[in-house]
């Protein structure tokens, strides 16, 4: 399957094989940009969509274990201005896919142009337009905008902004020198990343939708590499970031409000 993306044309991705703490594989396959036939490498950043959500997960779990939250905290300890839905929803609600929220999607397609710039204040904004769609913890339901909102809530906790925060607790520490925010233009333009492509009928077409995506913060809008996504996976089968009774309580499912138990 592999050797397919060695081809002049296919657009790639890269592997990287962990066992036993020993790296047996490591190799890029296909290319990072057609256009300019640019090799896809084992370093090469590219967008890991909501993969990122682990990211936003985990300065959460390390400022519940420094006393800063705990995660039946209402939201509205950390966004006063999120009106009736505040009190009602706990960050494990959030945390779960649980709160009830309205899809951000929906969210974003309905104030369009009028979607506020900073990131408190978008928050705010969604939580305030945001019509439940079921009474926290009564059912699972995916949606992005539980982690734009807990992200906000990570750096109201920790008193600085979700970027900083990020690349002073989690990138740094792990020496993820290679991964980085979609907003940081600075970095995307000068990264070598790998450019998005979908499959329609006629072939492979660019899908770059960077712009949109920065309004979802740390949900949905970070570039990392295999690489660094290896040094990631390590980090969960240690206490690089977190103590292990952390971790094996986040690799543990939830609970419904009937007491059923969440996958």
């Amino acid at each position: 399957m592999l050797s397919a993306w060695d081809s002049a044309s296919g657009a790639g991705a890269a592997v990287v094989v962990n066992d036993k703490n020993r790296v047996v594989h490591r190799k890029g396959y296909g290319l990072a940009d057609r256009e300019k036939k640019r090799p896809f490498l084992a370093d090469t950043p590219s967008l890991i969509g909501s993969v990122a959500k682990q990211f936003v997960g985990m300065p959460i779990m390390m400022l519940a274990e420094k006393g800063k939250l705990s995660y039946d905290d209402p939201l509205s300890r950390f966004v006063p201005e999120a009106g009736p839905n505040g009190q009602s929803i706990k960050l494990r609600h959030l945390l779960n896919h649980t709160s009830g929220l309205t899809q951000f999607e929906e969210y974003r397609d309905r104030r369009k142009r009028n979607i506020p710039q900073t990131q408190h204040e978008l928050v705010t904004d969604y939580l305030r337009n945001s019509s439940p769609r079921f009474a926290p913890g009564d059912k699972f339901e995916y949606c992005n905008g539980n982690y734009v909102v807990l992200a906000s809530v990570a750096a109201k906790a920790a008193n600085t902004g979700f970027r900083e925060l990020m690349y002073e607790w989690v990138f740094g520490p792990l020496q993820m020198d290679r991964t980085f925010f979609a907003e940081e233009n600075s970095r995307l333009d000068s990264a070598e990343r790998a450019i998005g492509y979908y499959k329609e009928k006629f072939g492979l077409k660019v899908s770059e939708t960077l712009q949109a995506l920065s309004l979802y913060g740390g949900a949905a809008s970070i570039f990392s590499t295999a690489d660094d996504m290896q040094r990631w996976d390590q980090a969960l089968h240690s206490e690089k970031l977190a103590k292990s009774t952390t971790l094996s309580e986040a690799f543990r499912g939830g609970r419904l409000n009937d007491g059923s138990q969440l996958a």
